[in-house]
């Protein structure tokens, strides 16, 4: 992986304005800069700028609190309340899962 990027409504599907994530390696975990949600709007994680490695889904994480855990190929994840957020993935586990960071 060279890339992680997020794409949805909040920027148009537009994948010239597609957001890339930075590793942090003392958390462990990829974080997006800061993004604004409008709260209505789906979107996806993709992995290397292709569709076939995008994850979508929503399925509430039992690992991390207030997380969501990811499939391969999932539906457009629900926009969190509208606001400027950090999304966190977290990849050191199976499936992976995001999580918001309100800022």
């Amino acid at each position: 992986v060279t890339k992680v990027g997020l794409i949805g409504g909040f920027n148009g599907w537009s994948e010239a304005d597609e957001p890339s994530f930075t590793y942090n390696a003392t958390d462990n975990v990829w974080e997006s800069p800061v993004i604004s949600f409008d709260g209505s709007s789906g979107w996806l994680v993709r992995l290397n700028k292709s569709w076939d490695y995008k994850y979508g889904g929503a399925v509430a994480s039992t690992d991390i609190e207030g997380g969501f855990e990811l499939s391969q190929g999932g539906s457009d994840i629900p926009s969190p309340e509208a606001g400027s957020y950090i999304v966190k993935l977290h990849t050191n586990r199976t499936p992976f899962v995001i999580e918001y960071v309100k800022q």
